[in-house]
């Protein structure tokens, strides 16, 4: 079941976060492991639950704070959660940055950290184009569409929890520290606009042309159309 699915597939996470809080204390960093589960509230739409960010936020903001104020480093699950009857959920593939998004947001953080195995966004996928280059400085509107065109670095959802705290997010490559990575940010800054900053593609894309004389003024074609396509429970990316 979808249900059982979700306690299957968050057990990496709840695994390997412990190990890494064992591993930081063992170099001398105070660290205390922390399961999502017990501070992302969602809804109960198993395999892609979304957060319900007043819960979450009093959860994360009574279990984390006095970690952070005692000079702890919380080691937290990304992709799980749990409803609020405490039944194990997830996020969605990729739903780990989802979760920074949504911890940070729910702690009002200075910046969001992402930090992935690429020097923040890049203008296209690298194993495409073999001289893509990093992209210093994006808008949430623009990393949003290119998310959701096919653009890997980061959940499509992302984004949003830190919208709706205004909260800047950073790209950064876990191989390179040094590297600054990609800024994220509401407004981008003077004379950035009017040029093409990146390109993504999708791939396995599919393509649909209904079309006859007798469709002309018949109430319903399109209702129809997408109704035959949420069946099968096809997304349309572009109309």
């Amino acid at each position: 079941t979808a249900r059982g699915l979700d306690v299957v597939s968050g057990l990496g996470e709840r695994l390997s976060a412990p190990l890494l809080a064992a591993v930081l204390r063992g170099q001398g960093i105070a660290a205390e492991f922390v399961d999502a589960g017990e501070l992302v509230i969602t809804d109960g739409i198993f395999g892609g639950a979304e957060p319900l960010m007043t819960p979450t936020t009093e959860r994360c903001q009574s279990r984390l704070l006095p970690l952070l104020a005692k000079g702890i480093v919380p080691v937290i699950t990304g992709f799980v959660g749990s409803s609020a009857e405490g039944i194990p959920t997830t996020l969605g593939r990729g739903g780990s940055d989802y979760s920074a998004a949504i911890i940070g947001a729910a702690l009002d953080a200075d910046e969001i950290q992402i930090w992935t195995d690429v020097n923040g966004v890049l203008t296209a996928d690298p194993r495409v184009v073999p001289n893509a280059r990093s992209l210093n400085q994006l808008t949430y509107e623009e990393v949003s569409e290119l998310a959701y065109y096919g653009a890997k670095v980061l959940h499509p959802k992302t984004v949003t929890p830190a919208i709706e705290k205004q909260i800047p997010l950073r790209v950064l490559n876990t191989f390179e520290p040094k590297h600054p990575g990609t800024r994220i940010v509401q407004r981008a800054e003077t004379g950035s606009h009017g040029a093409v900053k990146a390109v993504t593609s999708i791939r396995d894309m599919n393509l649909i042309t209904v079309a006859g004389r007798g469709m002309m003024g018949v109430p319903g074609i399109a209702a129809r159309t997408f109704q035959s396509v949420a069946r099968v429970g096809a997304n349309v990316l572009m109309i």
